[in-house]
């Protein structure tokens, strides 16, 4: 820090480094004191491999928050596991084994008490990711949720701004029980690239605590998209949190209206189903918005779509992004 006298010694220490925010995971690293007789930090080559557990993620998977559904990247054909567990130390932990298609892996954790803290970890081939927790809900009272959109990046560093974001969000709301996410998680463009750097560069806010993901656009439009990075039955799904009734829809499912005919009955069967207090949707593309998508054709048809057909359905609270706004728009059917 500016003002502060340090030895020699110590300016070959990383930890002096750390403690005016070096980053040694990223950015730096020391060199080995070979070529000169005392060691300093040199800018680090870095490679994403999948010879450590990577891209981990926990989703709140099943028709309540009492299970997890976890992905993460390894390499291929090995037998691993997800460990949870009420206790930090892993002591009377549950196992739950893994599925493998080549590198990606899956694992479901089923039979979770309701309003309980855990930790979990992915263990396999003689490596242990870091360690990650959640909270199951409660039955019933109060929650709090984090609401984020399109942290699609171009780029490395624009993936670091994403985390950064986070992470800020996380400070401010340091009682949030899960992130719910709005889509378009990565460029398209960039495909699996753009998925590694934010699952990689985001891994601190996403071990602590689980995810909601909703399908943007650019999610899925590369073989190694969406449901490859998040354990889910399907694009789109429901569960119960505590007092609510959360839908996550796709509007990738028809290129004229955002929903399939499909979809549209699921949706009125589920929220038919329900009877909780609130009701909340979320999706990427939304029928109301005063962006430049406003009047896309296919945005056109959806606002019709939910003014014929969706509007009595009994939804509280509609959570969209693909925009790249923030508003609120209180809905009357006289508007």
């Amino acid at each position: 820090n500016q003002g502060t006298t340090v030895t020699a010694d110590s300016l070959t220490r990383e930890a002096t480094y750390q403690n005016i925010g070096w980053n040694f995971d990223l950015y730096w690293e020391m060199n080995d004191g070979t070529a000169y007789p005392n060691k300093y930090p040199v800018p680090k080559l870095f490679e994403y491999s999948n010879n450590e557990i990577n891209q981990l993620t926990a989703v709140i998977s099943g028709d309540n928050a009492q299970t997890m559904g976890f992905t993460w990247y390894y390499q291929a054909g090995k037998t691993m596991e997800v460990q949870v567990s009420k206790s930090q130390d892993f002591s009377n932990a549950q196992s739950f084994t893994a599925t493998g298609t080549d590198t990606c892996y899956r694992a479901k954790a089923t039979g979770l008490n309701a309003g309980t803290k855990y930790y979990y970890q992915v263990v396999g081939d003689g490596k242990t990711s870091k360690i990650g927790v959640f909270t199951t809900a409660d039955q019933n009272g109060p929650f709090t949720f984090l609401s984020v959109a399109d942290t699609e990046a171009d780029d490395f560093m624009e993936a670091a701004t994403a985390a950064s974001s986070l992470s800020a969000a996380r400070l401010a709301v340091p009682n949030a029980d899960f992130i719910l996410h709005s889509g378009d998680f990565v460029s398209a463009a960039r495909g699996e690239e753009g998925w590694q750097d934010l699952l990689y560069q985001a891994s601190g806010s996403l071990l602590s605590m689980p995810l909601v993901p909703t399908p943007g656009e650019e999610d899925e439009e590369d073989e190694e998209g969406f449901l490859n990075h998040f354990n889910l039955n399907n694009t789109y799904y429901s569960f119960d949190y505590a007092n609510a009734h959360f839908i996550v829809l796709d509007t990738n499912d028809d290129e004229t209206q955002c929903l399939s005919d499909d979809q549209i009955a699921w949706l009125k069967e589920d929220v038919e189903k329900t009877n909780k207090d609130w009701v909340i949707l979320s999706m990427h593309k939304g029928p109301y918005t005063s962006g430049s998508h406003a009047n896309d054709g296919e945005i056109t048809a959806l606002r019709n779509l939910f003014i014929n057909e969706l509007d009595g359905l009994g939804i509280d609270l509609v959570i969209q992004g693909h925009d790249h706004i923030m508003g609120c728009l209180l809905y009357t059917s006289d508007a």
